[in-house]
C-alpha cells in the first residue's frame, strides 16, 4: 500500500510541477527559484487535490477504488496517525 501512495504521490508532484510550468513567467525564473516555490508550495497543491478524495461524512479517502479510514491507516503501522480538529487523518496533515 505504501508503494502504490509514493507512486500516487510522485505522479501528484510531477502534475504540479507541469502546472507550475504553465503559469506566466515560472520559466522566466532562475531553475533555484523554481525549485523553492515548487518546494514552498507543492504541499498545499498537493492537499487541496486531495480534498477531492475525502468524505467529510465518514471520515474516509478514497484510494485505489475504496474508501479507507484512520483504522486502515492505523493498521499499516502509522502509529501517530489519527483524526485532526477539521476530521481529515492527520496522516495527510503536514506535521
Amino acid at each position: 500500500m505504501w508503494q502504490q501512495c509514493s507512486l500516487h504521490i510522485s505522479n501528484a508532484i510531477q502534475y504540479v510541477v507541469e502546472f507550475a510550468k504553465r503559469i506566466d513567467g515560472f520559466m522566466e525564473l532562475c531553475q533555484n527559484d523554481q525549485i523553492i516555490l515548487l518546494k514552498a508550495g507543492c504541499l498545499e497543491v498537493l492537499l487541496l487535490r486531495m480534498i477531492r478524495a475525502f468524505n467529510p461524512l465518514n471520515n474516509t479517502v478514497l484510494f485505489e477504488g475504496k474508501f479507507g479510514g484512520v483504522q486502515m491507516f492505523k493498521a499499516l503501522g502509522e502509529s501517530h496517525c489519527g483524526d485532526s480538529p477539521w476530521g481529515v487523518p492527520l496522516l495527510f496533515m503536514p506535521r
